[in-house]
């Protein structure tokens, strides 16, 4: 059993460096489109698909999405402000 626990967290850790990969290409697509990094009817219908599917351990898995949402919307925030810093110095270089 401990075998199997330590293949998933192994599995669960690298789906969740992809999810956080990903959340850097959307901050990238959110910022060429003037989206805002926060759509909290995106998170709430995602929520509420993952509730459906997680039978018993909705609760848990609730509060493990919202976790993941809040660190993808931290390292969007980050690649915007990073993308606005190098926008302001090239407008400073003008």
């Amino acid at each position: 059993m401990r075998y199997e626990l330590d293949f998933i967290n192994k599995e669960i850790t690298s789906f969740l460096i992809k999810r956080m990969e990903i959340s850097k290409e959307v901050a990238l697509y959110k910022h060429e489109h003037g989206l805002p990094v926060f759509d909290e009817e995106r998170e709430e219908k995602i929520i509420e698909t993952v509730r459906a599917q997680s039978g018993v351990y909705a609760d848990a898995t609730e509060e493990i999405f919202r976790i993941l949402f809040r660190e993808s919307k931290k390292i969007q925030a980050d690649v915007l402000k990073e993308l606005e810093e190098k926008e302001a110095q090239a407008d400073n270089k003008l």
